[in-house]
């Protein structure tokens, strides 16, 4: 009775040693594509998008950015490899290792592509957003390679690539068009004071007998004038400008590039456009305007879409608001 129990201890541990050698075959672990990144890239040798980009847009307190990069190569063209490096503000290139990398003999990261996925291949990779605020931009390229070693500054195995996936900090964004700042005698709802954080207008009222102007509404940055309104009744008084509020102060900076700014260079241009005003007047269509906003560490830009002079009360300043 003793042997035959012994006998089967052996039979189920023969079993359990199978079963684990069966379970670490297989292919679990294989990283799996997620469905939702936030940025991808598809670079794709048969239909000439080898090189593709691809940009997306961070704030330092994002944390990580899932980034996609799939690879598809002619059926004569296997791929082994994958390399990622980035340069960060233009610098040096540098290798950078996720989750399944490796290094080779030059002591590079990489990736080692399974035999089933050498002519399409898709890998999810998390990298960090760095907090530092001065931070502009980290670029990552991706190089797919044959089975050596790759350097850098020679590339002779590269199958395919490089794709590049931009990481932009803080951009700044067109964030809403068609905004108006309205006559002091507008009519109701067609607000003459303005919120530039919450993008809304702020309310006023002016006093049927004195012509005095107030600011009813709460944390506006602008409102259309101050003082005593003339005219209301009539032609209405319509200031070509507004009035700076709880501490919001604006820079005129026509000659502002949109493209590719962000916060950094939204907060140099502020600094760099001479002294800075709460009173802004004549302003035009085209128009550029930097504003601080309450004093405090926010910016935004205005760039000014129109301005209607000729509806009487309801004469208007059109802008759109530019924030990161």
């Amino acid at each position: 009775m003793i042997a035959m129990k012994k006998l089967m201890n052996y039979a189920s541990l023969l079993f359990i040693g199978a079963t684990v050698v069966l379970s670490s075959c297989k292919k679990s672990d294989d990283p799996v594509p997620s469905s939702n990144p936030d940025v991808k890239v598809t670079m794709n040798e048969t239909d000439g998008t080898g090189g593709a980009t691809n940009t997306i847009g961070v704030k330092n307190d994002r944390g990580s950015v899932l980034m996609q990069v799939t690879a598809v190569t002619a059926t004569n063209n296997d791929m082994s490899r994958l390399y990622v490096y980035v340069k960060k503000d233009n610098g040096a290139y540098q290798s950078v290792g996720f989750t399944g990398f490796t290094t080779d003999g030059n002591d590079q990261y990489y990736y080692d592509i399974p035999n089933a996925n050498r002519n399409n291949f898709t890998l999810d990779m998390s990298p960090s957003v760095e907090t530092n605020t001065s931070r502009v931009t980290d670029e990552y390229y991706f190089f797919f390679t044959s089975g050596s070693a790759f350097d850098i500054n020679n590339q002779t195995n590269v199958k395919l690539g490089p794709g590049k996936i931009t990481v932009r900090y803080n951009p700044l964004e067109l964030v809403k068009s068609g905004q108006k700042l309205y006559s002091i005698c507008a009519s109701t709802g067609n607000n003459a004071a303005y919120n530039i954080e919450a993008l809304a207008g702020v309310t006023t009222s002016v006093n049927s007998i004195t012509g005095a102007i107030t600011v009813t509404g709460t944390n506006a940055d602008a409102v259309n004038m101050l003082g005593t309104a003339t005219n209301c009744g009539s032609s209405g008084s319509f200031s070509n400008g507004w009035i700076g509020q709880n501490s919001t102060t604006f820079i005129k900076s026509n000659a502002f590039v949109f493209t590719n700014a962000n916060m950094n260079s939204t907060i140099t241009a502020y600094n760099n456009g001479g002294s800075s005003t709460s009173t802004v007047s004549g302003v035009a269509t085209g128009d550029v305007y930097i504003a601080k906003l309450k004093g405090g560490s926010n910016y935004a830009v205005l760039k000014i879409t129109n301005v209607f002079d000729g509806a009487g009360n309801n004469d208007y300043i059109e802008f759109e608001v530019y924030k990161y």
